[in-house]
């Protein structure tokens, strides 16, 4: 893989996630500001955009799987970028329902087809190797996005929606400038693997199953956070919006140093202990929130769950696309039952928080991460143990 491709894709990773963490959190603060939106109705603003770019995912997406990456990360660009503008001139909050809308589905032409293009050809440590690094350039547009939208809200929450289209524009003419100066880029085909789209499922791709339902799980407790947490902290808990936005910031540098580390080991590859581990942490964590109101305590539980929201995120991709003969694909379902599980967090944590309380929100999230262990244990099959076994029998 050349080190340009991976340059480029590193740094429309960076970017883009930048701008995704401002419209994310500035949103919250803008449809509260500008349109007066309920909790419940920033829950539903939030979760359209999570479900919609599930459904490109799923549904729209691959109805271009004849469609270059290159060119599909370029069209997301511009379609983010025009709906972050749309955004600001809503009238309403059903407009801003819509745009919300449109970004969701626009994204999902960039992220499955950019990771996609990336993990070709790599298997094992290589493919583990590259995920890490890819999760860490995107992961700092988090680190850095909620900070600034914190920071920027404080003067008018308009503006971290016009930063997070300006970021969307710089992202779409760098690509467009890498392709027509670097050819290699511009004239690579399509890079997904030839093969059938569905892999025989093994002992070890099997974990893929219990992956995925931990990562919808643990993207509940995520969704809930990062949406209801900036509402209750400044209404309930009288956090300023840069308050809010460090404790975000916090969360999002532990999941970056969680893409470090777990790209530094291969000892949780195909096993389930770690994933069951990771969610309980996750469990006792928003137990801990729903028990406190001390900000310096919030944000070391609140900084905690971007060490386990980094475990359940590269034990999905890493088992989703091991031993896949259609990575664009198995990265698209990656995705949108990442944005189901945040959808979900959203919307229902809106409701709930609206009618009761944030811990109850809280609490409900930590019972929902212990509920599924039974169902990952089936998923799973025969335990590590009895794998060895087998092996050193057969």
């Amino acid at each position: 893989m050349s080190a340009g491709k991976t340059t480029l894709i590193y740094a429309a990773a960076f970017l883009v996630a930048t701008a995704v963490a401002l419209v994310n959190l500035g949103m919250v603060f803008f449809a509260r500001d500008f349109h007066g939106a309920s909790p419940s109705a920033i829950g539903w603003i939030a979760g359209l955009g999570s479900v919609s770019y599930a459904l490109g995912c799923l549904l729209v997406q691959p109805l271009f799987r004849a469609a270059l990456p290159q060119h599909l990360i370029v069209a997301a660009t511009v379609g983010a970028g025009l709906s972050a503008v749309a955004m600001l001139y809503a009238p309403s909050v059903p407009f801003l329902c819509a745009a919300m809308t449109g970004s969701g589905i626009s994204l999902s032409f960039f992220w499955p087809p950019l990771m996609g293009w990336l993990s070709a050809g790599s298997e094992g440590r290589r493919l583990n190797v590259l995920l890490s690094r890819f999760s860490v350039a995107w992961s700092a547009g988090i680190v850095i996005g909620p900070y600034l939208c914190g920071s920027l809200s404080e003067r008018s929450s308009r503006i971290p929606l016009q930063l997070a289209g300006a970021l969307y524009a710089v992202t779409a003419v760098m690509l467009v400038v890498a392709y027509a100066l670097l050819p290699g880029l511009r004239e690579a085909g399509q890079t997904r693997e030839h093969g059938p789209a569905v892999a025989p499922a093994t002992p070890r791709t099997r974990m893929r199953y219990p992956a995925r339902v931990g990562l919808v799980a643990t993207f509940v407790a995520i969704g809930a956070i990062v949406t209801v947490f900036p509402m209750a902290g400044r209404e309930r808990l009288a956090f300023s919006t840069t308050a809010i936005g460090v404790a975000l910031l916090v969360r999002a540098l532990t999941n970056a140093a969680g893409f470090c580390l777990l790209g530094l080991t291969s000892r949780w590859h195909f096993r389930l202990r770690p994933l069951l581990f990771g969610q309980a942490a996750t469990a006792v964590v928003m137990a801990g929130l729903a028990l406190t109101g001390n900000y310096t305590l919030i944000v070391a539980l609140i900084g905690l769950t971007g060490l386990t929201g980094a475990l359940a995120y590269v034990e999905s991709v890493f088992h989703g696309v091991s031993g896949s003969a259609d990575r664009p694909l198995r990265m698209a379902l990656h995705e949108a039952l990442l944005a189901l599980g945040s959808m979900v967090g959203s919307v229902a944590g809106g409701a709930i928080y609206e009618r009761t309380d944030l811990g109850t929100v809280y609490w409900l999230c930590a019972a929902t991460l212990l509920a599924v262990v039974p169902v990952q244990i089936l998923l799973r099959g025969p335990a590590e143990e009895s794998l060895r076994k087998n092996r050193a029998m057969g």
